[in-house]
């Protein structure tokens, strides 16, 4: 390979990697606010029972799609630049992590936990600024302001409210997790016939691979 086509496959491969990040931060803020415009949907209608679960989720996701795909794709965005200057410094510590220098790898231990930060707040504003969107369905700007100030002023319930949500979701990942593993281990070692399906499960020399596997 010569030097320009590897300057071009280097530079590729650094695209590829950036619109991963950003397609991969797409998604996961098109889930909380899909999720966020449910839950909004669901408060503010009075007949509860008028509305199934799937039309709630049908609504709030025809919603995100027609009105707040810009607004999702710019917030993501900035994550994926944040996420993408961490993984360059990354590669910069590795390669001056044999150096003499200590004064160039203190700044750039330094910038990594900048960085770090910086991603861990924005990925906090942007929850809330979605949260925002998918109740009052103001753009992106207007809802990372009006969710930023409401967290200021109300700072101490929204640190203890987002650690105990944090750690109930950890909670309920482990508890899920947990009983499907258990409930498959069982299946495996009992060979237990699987109801209104007439398949027995299938032999296995290792059963607990599959289920490290799946889980």
């Amino acid at each position: 390979m010569s030097e320009t086509e590897y300057r071009y496959a280097t530079r590729l491969q650094l695209f590829v990697l950036f619109m991963l990040f950003w397609t991969t931060n797409f998604v996961e803020a098109l889930d909380q606010i899909v999720v966020a415009g449910a839950f909004s949907i669901h408060f503010w209608t009075m007949d509860k029972k008028s509305r199934s679960f799937q039309m709630v989720i049908f609504q709030s996701f025809y919603r995100t799609v027609r009105y707040h795909l810009g607004s999702l794709a710019f917030g993501s965005l900035v994550v994926a630049i944040v996420q993408m200057i961490r993984f360059l410094l990354e590669y910069v510590d590795r390669k001056i992590r044999m150096a003499e220098n200590k004064v160039a790898k203190f700044l750039i231990k330094c910038l990594k936990w900048c960085m770090m930060c910086l991603e861990s707040f924005i990925k906090f504003l942007n929850k809330n600024a979605y949260i925002m969107i998918a109740m009052f369905g103001k753009n992106f700007f207007i809802s990372a302001k009006n969710a930023y100030m409401l967290i200021m002023r109300n700072v101490t319930q929204t640190v203890v409210v987002d650690k105990v949500v944090t750690f109930i979701n950890v909670i309920a990942k482990l508890a899920i997790t947990g009983a499907a593993g258990a409930a498959a281990y069982y299946v495996f070692e009992e060979r237990v016939t699987i109801p209104y399906l007439e398949v027995q499960a299938p032999e296995l020399n290792f059963s607990l691979l599959p289920i490290i596997v799946g889980q």
